[in-house]
């Protein structure tokens, strides 16, 4: 998971995705709500850089034949008109690489996400650049970023199957490797003045809790070896040394309970999605906890 609790300088990228623009206050409620939140996270981190990448204002180009052949051909060799159609691309690559958080509004259109949405996450998804295949399957190239995702709909479909747009975000962000991903629902906005008023406040509600989430960070103390993830979860104890019984190692040694592991203090279980790994230690400083069943 990403850590931008305690950076000295985050840079936040907002990705504007509704057709409508915002003017003197009115219009689009997605862009409203992302600028409340990145107006709050940079008063969580004074420091902070944004970039606004407006795609009503700066439509990005549909990925069409003419743009597959511009990148299809070796730079050396493309011509001066795929060469500014690939430096499109390039140039939203460039804003995505830099930020340490993105706020994304994505309305709902027509149960998907909008035309110019889809077209910037086509023209971010480049194979070697910022995703990649190995022998072990797909690698997204674009880690440890936190991701918010402002979502506005006139009906509501949070959790029910109408709803396509949080599973494709999800899978398109953690395919990229953006696997941090927090989403704000604004709902029932076209279905009379209460439950507008009331998807607002539901929606503001979300953006509180997600920056205490963050405050309640900074204020804590951060574990730095071992025995502080100890203080940390102080329940947790290794196996007694016994010479009659097999101790856990790190290497899969007799005493290992598959699912039920915490290495160097952070807990794995099979099939569960853990989040990126925790900087790796050296062999001769690794460790084990056995937690016993049921954990």
């Amino acid at each position: 998971m990403s850590d931008i609790s305690n950076a000295s300088t985050t840079r936040i990228l907002q990705i504007n995705s509704s057709a409508r623009r915002v003017v003197e206050g009115q219009g689009s409620v997605s862009t409203r709500l992302a600028q409340e939140l990145v107006a709050r996270l940079q008063a969580q981190h004074p420091a902070s850089a944004l970039t606004v990448r407006d795609l009503a204002l700066q439509p990005q180009p549909v990925l069409d034949e003419a743009a597959l052949q511009a990148l299809f051909t070796p730079a050396e060799q493309r011509s001066a008109e795929q060469a500014a159609r690939v430096a499109l691309d390039d140039a939203l690559i460039a804003e995505v690489q830099a930020a340490d958080v993105l706020v994304i509004g994505s309305p709902m259109i027509n149960f998907g996400v909008s035309a110019q949405l889809k077209n910037w996450i086509d023209a971010i998804s480049r194979a070697r650049v910022t995703f990649q295949y190995t022998a072990n399957g797909p690698e997204g190239l674009l880690k440890n970023k936190k991701v918010y995702v402002v979502l506005s709909r006139g009906g509501i479909h949070r959790d029910q199957p109408s709803d396509t747009v949080v599973p494709y975000l999800r899978n398109v962000l953690a395919f990229l490797g953006m696997t941090d991903v927090q989403f704000i629902y604004a709902e029932g906005l076209a279905m009379g003045p209460e439950a507008e008023a009331a998807g607002w406040a539901a929606a503001r509600e979300q953006i509180d809790e997600a920056l205490a989430t963050i405050a309640r960070a900074r204020s804590s103390p951060k574990p730095t070896h071992f025995e502080d993830f100890r203080k940390v979860v102080p329940d947790e104890q290794p196996v007694p040394r016994s010479p009659t019984r097999p101790q856990p190692s790190c290497g899969g040694a007799p005493g290992r309970r598959p699912g039920h592991q915490r290495w160097g203090g952070r807990q794995a279980h099979p099939g569960a999605d853990a989040g990126p790994a925790a900087p790796a230690r050296p062999l001769s400083d690794a460790r084990c906890i056995w937690l016993g069943p049921g954990r």
